[in-house]
């Protein structure tokens, strides 16, 4: 079993005046083929979780491209097309794969592209088609939409914030990629889109403390594969920022869409409760969520 591993990452501020650059991604990545692996297997996050777990399964794990650069402002153009012709053409040259597995963060946002992940998603799925699974782990900041959805065959995010989970989501993206191929699951995913901008808030408190158990507590049914909140990047001024939870069933759409809906009519019950603790100083104008 072949399962092509790649990255294309960025939290995008648009409100930032610091333009998003092929110089500044390099900065922090821009690597490509065995480079991928010598930088990422032994590290703690979604590439080396992946490297890790195919490892494990004894999946041979094929090095694309990886770009990330620190939340900035946003991406040019000229950076979006080159790291997104750089990652597509990648994988198109690693022969014949079984699966492709990748970390997007979610939240990317270009020069006339306010939905990098689903336009990346979109046009690998033109190329190849429907029968090669495509799985993405995205960060739980990430501003979901319809498109991302539609064509990948799963999204898996982050649970805790801080992330301390990055490594767990990415061993756990090539599972569920594994499983694909060898026909074990068939996964079906439900979104629920709440008009809700929240603070970045920890997960170690409620609200976010209480929205994920109920979460896990919908895991427990035998036909759930995952079921994800998304907080969203409220510094993204774009239509589709805000909070999110999908649902990801065995071969179950209707079980899917009931969860996600359920979660998302609970986390609106709860929504003043992420505002509740705003501390403001009259001197400084100075803003800041303090935990209950």
């Amino acid at each position: 079993m072949r399962i092509a591993i790649g990255q294309l990452a960025h939290e995008t501020n648009t409100f930032s005046q610091v333009r998003t650059t092929v110089d500044l991604f390099k900065v922090w990545e821009w690597t490509q083929g065995e480079e991928l692996l010598d930088r990422h297997t032994g590290v703690m996050d979604y590439l080396g979780g992946m490297i890790d777990r195919g490892k494990e399964l004894r999946i041979e794990i094929v090095p694309t491209f990886a770009a990330m650069a620190n939340p900035s402002g946003t991406i040019t153009q000229e950076a979006f097309q080159k790291a997104k012709n750089l990652l597509i053409s990648s994988i198109l040259n690693s022969g014949k794969l079984d699966g492709i597995c990748l970390f997007l963060h979610g939240a990317g946002v270009a020069e006339g592209v306010d939905d990098i992940e689903g336009e990346i998603l979109s046009e690998l799925r033109s190329i190849l088609g429907s029968k090669i699974p495509i799985v993405a782990a995205l960060d739980l900041h990430g501003n979901i939409t319809e498109t991302m959805v539609k064509k990948a065959d799963a999204l898996l995010g982050n649970i805790d914030y801080p992330h301390t989970d990055s490594y767990e989501r990415g061993s756990e993206a090539i599972d569920i990629t594994a499983r694909i191929i060898q026909g074990k699951v068939n996964p079906e995913m439900a979104l629920s889109k709440l008009p809700l901008l929240i603070p970045t808030t920890t997960s170690y408190f409620s609200p976010i403390k209480e929205i994920n158990e109920w979460c896990e507590e919908w895991e427990k049914h035998p036909e759930v594969l995952d079921c994800t909140l998304f907080h969203g990047f409220p510094y993204s001024d774009i239509p589709h920022a805000g909070v999110s939870v999908i649902t990801i069933t065995n071969n179950e759409p209707s079980l899917a869409q009931k969860i996600s809906n359920d979660i998302a009519a609970r986390i609106f019950e709860k929504k003043d409760e992420f505002f509740s603790n705003i501390a403001v100083t009259k001197e400084s104008h100075f803003i800041c969520f303090l935990p209950k």
